[in-house]
């Protein structure tokens, strides 16, 4: 299957985003010598990850909800290792970032209306 051509602003744009939120994650990120307290810098991690394998799945030509269920799934496995090796902080919910995702399902369908 082709990607459909009325999607490439929206993909280049979700690329984009996704470079930044992985900038904003390196910026909040402990430097060398230092603890983390807590995870915030993962959050953004997090939904650059599954901006990433939507995009991914899109370039291969899946469609849009195979693309957003990727995403979400690929979010969840980096969750759950993350959780994995903090038995002692908080754990991040594995589904906290399918809403953003649903957001980008939403104005994906939009555009090829």
């Amino acid at each position: 299957m082709k990607v459909d051509e009325r999607l490439f602003p929206l993909m280049r744009e979700m690329g984009e985003i996704a470079n930044k939120l992985r900038a904003n994650s390196q910026q909040l990120s402990p430097r060398v010598g230092e603890i983390a307290i807590g995870g915030a810098h993962m959050d953004p991690l997090f939904r650059a990850v599954g901006l990433e394998q939507v995009l991914r799945t899109l370039r291969q030509g899946g469609g849009i909800d195979w693309a957003i269920d990727s995403g979400k799934l690929a979010v969840k496995h980096s969750i759950q290792k993350w959780n994995d090796q903090r038995e002692w902080q908080v754990h991040r919910w594995e589904n906290g970032v399918d809403s953003f995702l649903d957001g980008w399902q939403r104005r994906l369908e939009e555009e090829i209306k």
